[in-house]
């Protein structure tokens, strides 16, 4: 009973300054993308956040294949956010 009381404890704290115990999985939201992008646990790898961080990764990836500078890839997008990454991938009409 008291172990139960402490992890519910913990994960409260936790929860409160933004980090999130799940399934064993550590969450992207809250860190650096230098972090999520190199030191990732294998666990989280898979889960539906990594796929959408992948989505992400795919989104900003331009025609070239290069990727703009500090940019935290691993943060949410609205749909607008994903639609203006979209119209900046593609070539403008040249006249």
């Amino acid at each position: 009973m008291m172990k139960k009381f402490l992890l519910l404890a913990i994960n409260a704290i936790l929860l409160l300054t933004g980090t999130i115990i799940c399934n064993g999985q550590t969450p992207a939201i809250g860190r650096s993308w230098k972090f999520v992008a190199t030191q990732m646990p294998d666990s989280w790898y898979g889960s539906a956040e990594s796929k959408a961080v992948a989505e992400n990764v795919l989104l900003y990836q331009r025609d070239a294949g290069g990727w703009p500078k500090n940019i935290a890839m691993h943060k949410p997008l609205t749909e607008v956010e994903k639609v203006l990454s979209q119209m900046k991938k593609e070539p403008m009409m040249q006249f």
